[in-house]
């Protein structure tokens, strides 16, 4: 006569063996905390939704999998930009540099001392006509060769004229030095 039912105090300790037990007897329920290694983890068996917060470092990213949604505010600096990756439409007022200000100006404009100008296509720039002495204005030019840099009836570079910058790509410094030079360029 075969025995179909045995209470738990008959069994010894340790009698029950893997091999005496029916194949899918145990559920999660009989798990000890901590006893699954990931040996034991199917493959895709981990979602976000199991896995705890600031678990995934960059180590763990595949190359190329960040897009600028999730870039946070600053992350990118300057020694991470290839050269010559900023054109002259991605340029917009902002800090550079020192945090000196930088204004774009795409049509005729009046310069701001201490401030850096872009100039973003063929205008007059005009200085500052009240200039102290010492005050600075610095020029960014793109690529074209047709700005002018308005006097504002102070000299520029000893001269009552207007100059017309016909180099493309070219930068530079306007420093205010007195009426009877004016600005000097450097």
């Amino acid at each position: 006569m075969a025995i179909t039912q045995i209470k738990t105090t008959g069994i010894a300790d340790d009698a029950v063996t893997v091999a005496k037990m029916a194949d899918n007897s145990i559920d999660s329920a009989q798990y000890v905390d901590g006893s699954i290694d990931t040996a034991h983890i199917a493959d895709s068996q981990i979602t976000v939704a199991k896995m705890a917060a600031n678990s995934i470092d960059s180590d763990q990213y595949v190359d190329g999998s960040i897009d600028t949604a999730h870039l946070a505010n600053d992350a990118v600096t300057s020694a991470k930009l290839d050269n010559n990756i900023v054109m002259t439409g991605s340029l917009s007022a902002a800090q550079v540099n020192g945090g000196v200000t930088t204004t774009v100006v795409s049509s005729s404009a009046t310069a701001t001392t201490g401030q850096n100008h872009f100039i973003s296509s063929a205008c007059t720039l005009t200085l500052p006509a009240s200039p102290s002495l010492g005050d600075q204005v610095m020029v960014a030019v793109g690529n074209f060769a047709t700005a002018i840099l308005g006097r504002n009836s102070q000299k520029i570079e000893g001269t009552a004229e207007d100059m017309t910058i016909d180099v493309a790509r070219v930068g530079l410094t306007c420093v205010y030095t007195g009426s009877t030079y004016g600005w000097a360029i450097y």
